[in-house]
């Protein structure tokens, strides 16, 4: 059950939010989760945290997709429904999810008690998005260091192999 501008579902009775282990951890600044997909495959290629040893904490440093940045790839399979967008990590509070246990800057699955199937709500949540997905499974992947520009690509290549 998944939202979009607007709307806010109501959940049922007896829905969990449990936090997944296993996922790479996300970067508090700027993560800039980007999916490529069609409607067989979906690869969610985000920022891993990346401290410099020299930054003292004073001045910000600047990211794009173009920056060379450690990059993780969660490959999902059996699609249904997928979304990034909102909530952000300041409205993040509002979701309906929040009082069962979504946080800032994590990766969860929402377990509805009438769900049934192989499929499985999954929800990861960013600085300036989140990112909802339906799917059977995934595979989590660390693709070292690269622009998400080159992630984007090498992904796209993986398909046509």
């Amino acid at each position: 059950m998944m939202f979009g501008p607007g709307r806010r579902p109501a959940y049922p009775k007896g829905t969990k939010v449990v936090e997944l282990t296993g996922i790479p951890k996300i970067d508090v600044g700027a993560p800039i989760p980007t999916v490529v997909g069609n409607e067989y495959r979906l690869s969610l290629l985000y920022h891993l945290p990346n401290p410099h040893p020299d930054w003292d904490g004073t001045n910000p440093r600047v990211v794009g997709p173009d920056s060379e940045e450690p990059i993780a790839c969660i490959r999902f399979g059996g699609l249904g429904n997928h979304r990034l967008g909102e909530p952000d990590e300041n409205a993040l509070f509002t979701h309906p999810l929040y009082e069962l246990g979504l946080r800032h800057y994590g990766a969860f699955e929402i377990i509805h008690p009438r769900r049934k199937g192989p499929s499985r709500h999954l929800f990861l949540t960013f600085h300036d998005s989140s990112f909802e997905v339906e799917a059977c499974d995934y595979t989590v992947h660390h693709l070292g260091t690269r622009s998400l520009i080159q992630a984007a690509k090498t992904e796209l290549d993986e398909w046509i192999k």
